[in-house]
């Protein structure tokens, strides 16, 4: 017997209800209201039908259980009312499922996320399959809110304590064999396998009347019966030591758990609820919501098929080109790394085996694999091989003079559909391929340091460049792992044009004041992973001056570098981390410089350095060099650390006003000069009294 309802099918085999999901005209399941109001309709018929001997919750999609609840959804919360509404709704049709007087199944297999996750835990038995799509997550804090369909009830009683305040506060997945290990699932196996495994354990079931359901029942630890407030003391140090309190969602996730603990469920769950509904209705939760959005636009972008890239070639081999070698190995591709000298080479080596060894040590990938694909890197002083490659990578050093020279003598080597993607940092691409033949084949693929870290990869457009060659890197970069932004042509891009006049800005008001530490602090306080002179050291200070220059020959008196980094650099020798001592000696202050002494107020350090930052952003837009605020956003908070709690640097602008930022950016230009005089877009949408993301859509 089969029933069809709009995003659900039910089948009858072999007296077991296959409560099928398929959310048609979508390549995922979700939990939107039109499924669960189904499901709703289907668990209130089960009970009166008394031939059903157990309820088996599937899916007809490939590679997907149910991805959660519907983020447009989601995004359309209204207030807490709303979101109280919303969660509450949601937790009475999944308990119906826990209450439910017979067996009730779900078998997993692919993306098991949020809200597909809670329904699964309310049924006895979870079965996974080892499909690698196969994952298993409560990933709500990551858009600022917590779990609001039971998950923050079931989960602990179902794990460990530890292992569901590891899942809940980090979002992260398991796969199938790490959910078998914490019980999370009760068998695994493999696609073909699931109704042969399903057929056995219903038969247990039913022969012991549901007595050996008990035997899949969670048992506290010892730490966890007698001693769980160090549990939660613990978790919450490490929030605060990841997160600063910026994300209030976590420590609400800590909370509400902690105050359940020991409930029955039906009033952890109106505590859980209460929960949600501030967080998600709540400006953080709508800035990280904003940001997946994005994000999916951003998947959406070239992502026409081209031909397929299997061989890349890096050109230079220092720390970057390392970086860069290993992301491209690491991701499946034939990597060859090309330099003057076998020193340099061996530096290359070196840094693609640091990363795999951070990997081995966080027991992503094992010492074998790593050994394995480090092994599959190959290496050359000349050109040998080089007439294979899909696609170069030039990594070479910040130098236009040095860049047209290897790339000119290269080109002659390669085949004439390679790809030449430079790696440079601030110059322009089409300078870089001034000199080359076929220009349609140059883009500009910047990686941000360290390559194992940063997500973010500048994609840059040419006037020149072919829209299959920027389809086809930013197709390379999705398959490292990467959010691959198309930019516009200009010197320094998107990220480092806005982030060289903060750090600059920063060292001018070190120089009224002589306080390294509160300037920093203050940033960091902002939500800034770290200060900028902690940044500037990281980067290095030679970088930082060579890039500093190259932008002010562009864009002329406004990004005039301060005094200091010269002196620094040029006078004092001074390299930052990499030479041990910078503006910071071994993580203190160094005080050996010597600066006035005075005093700088924190409002006044963070309306200059952040609202430079939010002008220039408003130049780069108005220019035209990335396609909307949203992508400039996703740029600055994956390329620099710009706080995603604060949506942006022009997210954060239009929370301000626009009027507020027209005026203090008036302000500061009668006082420190013209590079604070507030650009034409930012006067003319303060008139009319709009904000960035009203003007510019996704």
């Amino acid at each position: 017997m089969q029933t069809s309802y709009t995003n659900i099918e039910c089948v009858i085999k072999n007296n077991l209800l296959h409560i099928v999901f398929e959310n048609r005209g979508l390549s995922v399941n979700t939990l939107c209201s039109t499924t669960l109001e189904d499901l709703d309709t289907i668990l209130s018929n089960v009970s009166m039908n008394g031939d059903i001997e157990g309820v088996v919750f599937q899916s007809n999609k490939p590679n997907c259980f149910i991805a959660g609840a519907d983020i447009n959804e989601i995004k359309q919360i209204s207030d807490a009312q709303d979101a109280y509404a919303k969660a509450t709704v949601g937790q009475s049709i999944i308990n119906k499922i826990s209450k439910l007087n017979i067996p009730t199944y779900a078998i997993i297999d692919g993306a098991c996320m949020g809200g597909g996750l809670e329904l699964a835990l309310a049924c006895d038995i979870r079965i996974a399959t080892t499909n690698p799509k196969t994952k298993l997550a409560l990933p709500e804090v990551n858009l600022g809110f917590i779990p609001g369909f039971g998950g923050t009830q079931r989960l602990p009683r179902t794990v460990s304590l530890t292992n569901a305040l590891d899942m809940i506060l980090t979002g992260k997945s398991v796969d199938a064999k790490k959910a078998k290990k914490i019980k999370l699932v009760h068998d695994i196996c493999h696609q073909n396998q699931v109704y042969d495994i399903l057929k056995n354990i219903h038969s247990k079931v039913f022969e012991t009347k549901g007595k050996i359901l008990q035997k899949y029942k969670y048992k506290p630890s010892f730490l966890e019966k007698n001693f769980p407030s160090l549990i939660f003391f613990f978790a919450r140090k490490s929030v605060m030591k990841t997160s600063k309190g910026h994300y209030p969602a976590p420590l609400k996730a800590i909370d509400v758990i902690e105050k359940t603990l020991k409930k029955d469920i039906k009033k952890g769950l109106e505590i859980e609820a209460k929960a949600f509904s501030k967080l998600a209705s709540s400006d953080i939760s709508r800035n990280l919501v904003t940001l997946f959005f994005t994000n999916e636009s951003l998947k959406k972008e070239y992502n026409t098929e081209v031909d397929n890239i299997e061989f890349a070639t890096i050109l230079g081999s220092g720390v970057m080109g390392g970086g860069i070698a290993f992301a491209l190995n690491n991701a499946g591709f034939r990597v060859r790394m090309k330099d003057i000298s076998k020193e340099a080479l061996t530096l290359g080596f070196k840094q693609v085996k640091d990363y795999y060894k951070s990997l081995v040590k966080k027991k992503k990938i094992s010492q074998y694999q790593a050994d394995v694909n480090t092994s599959q890197i190959t290496s050359t002083t000349s050109f040998d091989g080089i007439k294979f490659s899909d696609i170069i990578i030039e990594a070479v050093v910040e130098d236009l003079t040095i860049k047209h020279t290897v790339l000119q003598e290269l080109e002659m080597h390669l085949k004439k559909d390679c790809i030449i993607a430079t790696n440079t940092s601030s110059l322009k691409v089409t300078d870089i391929a001034q000199l080359l033949t076929r220009k349609e084949n140059v883009v500009g693929m910047h990686f941000f340091n360290p390559v194992n870290k940063m997500p973010l990869v500048e994609v840059v457009r040419t006037h020149d460049s072919s829209t299959k060659a920027i389809t086809k890197v930013i197709q390379i970069a999705r398959k490292c792992g990467k959010v691959a932004i198309p930019v516009g042509d200009c010197n320094g891009f998107v990220v480092n044009r806005i982030l060289l006049p903060f750090m600059n800005e920063a060292l001018f008001c070190l120089e009224e004041s002589g306080q390294i530490s509160k300037i920093d602090k203050t940033l960091k306080d902002f939500g800034m992973p770290m200060g900028a002179f902690e940044l500037a050291d990281e980067i290095g200070l030679d970088v930082c001056y060579k890039v500093s220059k190259i932008l002010y020959s562009s864009y002329g008196e406004r990004m005039k570098p301060a005094q200091t980094l010269e002196r620094m650099f040029k006078q004092l020798k001074l390299l930052g981390k990499k030479g041990g001592i910078g503006f910071y000696k071994k993580g203190k202050e160094n005080k050996s410089l010597e600066f006035i002494q005075g005093n700088i107020h924190e409002s006044e350090i963070l309306d200059r350095t952040i609202l430079i930052m939010v002008n220039e952003a408003a130049r780069i837009l108005e220019e035209g060099y990335i396609k909307n605020p949203h992508y400039l956003d996703m740029c600055m908070i994956m390329g620099a650390g710009f706080p995603a709690f604060h949506g942006g640097i022009l997210k954060y602008a239009d929370s301000l006003t626009l009027e507020t930022v027209n005026k203090k950016l008036t302000e500061l230009a009668e006082k420190h000069g013209e590079r604070f005089i507030p650009c034409n877009l930012i006067t003319n949408l303060a008139k009319e009294k709009s904000k960035f993301y009203e003007v510019f859509k996704l």
